[in-house]
Parts: C-alpha cells; sequence; structure tokens
C-alpha cells in the first residue's frame, strides 16, 4: 500500500505571552487590584481546588507540595491527583 503525505510549510510570525482580555472570574476575585504589588520573585502561589496532575508538562517542574482534603484515595493526604481537572486547569 502507497502512503501519499502533504506537508505545508508555515512561519510563525509572532508569539505573545500577553492575554487580551481578564476573564470574568479573575475580576470577581479582584485579582488586577494587587498584581503590580505581588510580581516578582519570592512569590509563592497556593491553589485549593479540585487536585492537580503533577505529571502534567507545565507543572511538574513547578509544583513544591500538596495535600489532600478530600475522601479521594482513602483519604489519604498525600496523593491529590485530579479526578476533576478543573484544579490543572486553575
Amino acid at each position: 500500500m502507497e502512503r501519499k503525505m502533504r506537508l505545508y510549510p508555515y512561519q510563525v510570525i509572532a508569539e505573545t505571552e500577553t492575554a487580551s482580555e481578564i476573564p470574568k472570574g479573575v475580576e470577581l476575585i479582584q485579582a488586577p487590584k494587587v498584581w503590580d504589588k505581588t510580581k516578582g520573585s519570592g512569590i509563592t502561589i497556593a491553589i485549593l481546588d479540585t487536585g492537580c496532575d503533577i505529571t502534567h508538562p507545565d507543572l511538574k517542574e513547578q509544583i513544591i507540595g500538596g495535600k489532600n482534603f478530600t475522601g479521594d484515595d482513602q483519604s489519604n493526604p498525600d496523593i491529590y491527583k485530579d479526578y476533576n481537572g478543573h484544579g490543572t486547569h486553575v
């Protein structure tokens, strides 16, 4: 069987890391009011949510700990796996 493949050339024109709008939830907790005061080194962030995928490529080198406060995993405090997906998304 002959396999055919098409290759479409592309070029990255620009990359950006800034958001064009602030999500409503971020506005609701009034986060923009403190951003100028909290940016910089030495800042620790805590997320209290449904758990965390500690193998996620964007997170695995950044997580310094966690604790399970649910009945998941027989309430083992050291297993804070995210079965919901929301905590990892946050």
